[in-house]
C-alpha cells in the first residue's frame, strides 16, 4: 500500500482541507491511503482514523518552528512516506517540505490554496527569504485555479505549465440536487416553500467578506418580504456578524447553522448562492452550488474558471450592497441540471483521483 502524507494546519472545514478529504475518500483503500500531519485537532479527523488512516499531530510553528520541522522531518522516516503534499500559498509553506526531504520524502508537492494571502511584516520578510526554497524543494506544483497558480508559483511557471491544475472536483451524483431533501429540510429549519432563501457557506473570517455580506442582507429584505438567510459555518468573526444582524433587526431572518454536514441538501434549499469574497484559489462551496444547478452571485475577484456551468455571476465588492441586493432579487432563481457540464469539464471527484495520483504515484499508479 502507498500511503501520501499530507501536511496541513488542521483537518476543519476549509476548502482545501475539505478537497482532500473528497481525494481521501475516492482512493482505493486497497492500494492506497492518505495521512496527515497537523497541529491541531479538527472536524475530520476521527472520520481519517476510522477509514484506516493516520493524523500525526506537532506544534504550532509559530511557537516551536524547530520542534515542529524536526517532528516532521522523523515522522516522514519513520513512516517511509515518499510522498508529501502541503497546504499553502506562499514561500513560507516550503519549509514543511524541506523537512520532509530530510526524512527522505521524494515527491515534495505544494498545493495553492489561495490568489491572496494577507501577510504583517515579519511574515512578508520571511516569505521573501523563503522564494529561492520553493524552487530548489517544491518538485510537484499543484493549484486550484490560475489565479491561484499565479500567486504561488508565478506567472511564468503557470505559462510555462509547470502547475498541475487539479480541480476542486466534487462527487457529483451526491450533490444533485434533491427536490424531497429540499422540502424536508426546509421543514426542519422551519422555513416554508414561499421563502425565499439566500445562502452562504464559509468561514466566518475577513477573507469572506461577512460584514459586507450581511449589508447584501439588510437591503434584500428591504426589496423582498420573503426573503430568509443561511450562513454556514463557523470562525472568529461569527459573533461579531451576529452582533451586526441584530442591530440591522434581521435576527428573525437569519439562520447560522454552524458546521453542518448535510451540505447538498442546504444548498438544494437555497435560491440563490451568495458569495462576496476578497479572495478565493478555487472554492468548493461554488463548485458545489452549481453541482445542485443553483445559481450563484459572486465577487469579481474570485477566478472566471470558477463559472463552470454558466450559473455564475459576478460582481465587483468595491460597489455599494444596494447593487447587489437588486441584482439578487431581481436574479432568476431557476435550476437546470449540471451534471453533464460538470462531467464533461472534469469535475467529477473520480476522474480528479486519478489525475491526483497520476501526479503523485506516476507509473505506479493503478487505476
Amino acid at each position: 500500500m502507498e500511503r501520501i502524507l499530507c501536511i496541513v494546519d488542521s483537518l476543519n472545514t476549509g476548502g482545501a482541507e475539505t478537497f482532500l478529504m473528497k481525494l481521501s475518500r475516492a482512493l482505493d483503500k486497497n492500494k492506497y491511503q492518505m495521512d496527515f500531519i497537523a497541529s491541531d485537532k479538527g472536524y475530520y479527523d476521527k472520520e481519517v482514523v476510522n477509514a484506516g488512516g493516520r493524523v500525526h499531530y506537532i506544534p504550532f510553528r509559530t511557537k516551536k518552528p524547530f520542534v515542529a520541522f524536526r517532528m516532521i522531518k522523523d515522522i516522514v522516516k519513520q513512516g517511509k512516506y515518499k510522498i508529501v503534499i502541503k497546504l499553502g500559498s506562499t514561500p513560507i509553506a516550503t519549509i514543511d517540505l524541506l523537512a520532509a526531504r530530510k526524512g527522505g520524502a521524494e515527491t515534495l508537492g505544494l498545493r495553492s490554496c489561495n490568489s491572496y494571502a494577507e501577510e504583517g511584516t515579519v511574515y512578508k520578510i520571511i516569505n521573501t527569504m523563503c522564494k529561492p526554497l520553493l524552487k530548489s524543494v517544491v518538485n510537484l506544483k499543484i493549484a486550484p485555479s490560475d489565479l491561484a497558480a499565479i500567486f504561488t508559483f508565478g506567472e511564468q511557471a503557470y505559462k510555462n505549465n509547470e502547475v498541475n491544475i487539479l480541480h476542486n472536483a466534487v462527487d457529483l451524483e451526491y450533490f444533485k440536487f434533491d427536490g424531497k431533501k429540499r422540502n424536508e429540510t426546509r421543514k426542519l429549519l422551519g422555513l416554508t416553500e414561499n421563502d425565499t432563501i439566500y445562502g452562504h457557506i464559509g468561514r466566518f473570517s475577513n477573507q469572506k467578506n461577512h460584514t459586507y455580506l450581511i449589508d447584501i442582507f439588510k437591503n434584500i429584505k428591504e426589496r423582498d418580504e420573503s426573503a430568509k438567510f443561511i450562513l454556514v459555518g463557523t470562525g472568529e468573526l461569527e459573533s461579531e456578524i451576529k452582533d451586526k444582524v441584530n442591530n440591522y433587526h434581521l435576527s428573525e431572518d437569519v439562520l447560522f447553522l454552524g458546521v453542518r454536514n448535510d451540505i447538498p441538501n442546504l444548498l438544494s434549499v437555497f435560491d440563490l448562492f451568495v458569495f462576496p469574497s476578497f479572495y478565493e484559489g478555487m472554492p468548493n462551496t461554488v463548485v458545489e452550488a452549481q453541482a445542485t444547478g443553483l445559481p450563484c452571485i459572486i465577487s469579481d475577484r474570485i477566478t472566471r474558471q470558477s463559472n463552470i456551468t454558466g450559473l455564475v455571476e459576478f460582481l465587483p465588492i468595491d460597489v455599494e450592497p444596494e447593487v447587489w441586493a437588486e441584482k439578487c432579487v431581481k436574479h432568476k432563481k431557476e435550476r437546470i441540471d449540471t451534471t453533464q457540464v460538470l462531467q464533461n469539464s472534469g469535475y467529477n471527484i473520480n476522474i480528479i483521483v486519478q489525475e491526483f495520483l497520476k501526479m503523485t504515484v506516476g507509473d505506479k499508479c493503478e487505476n
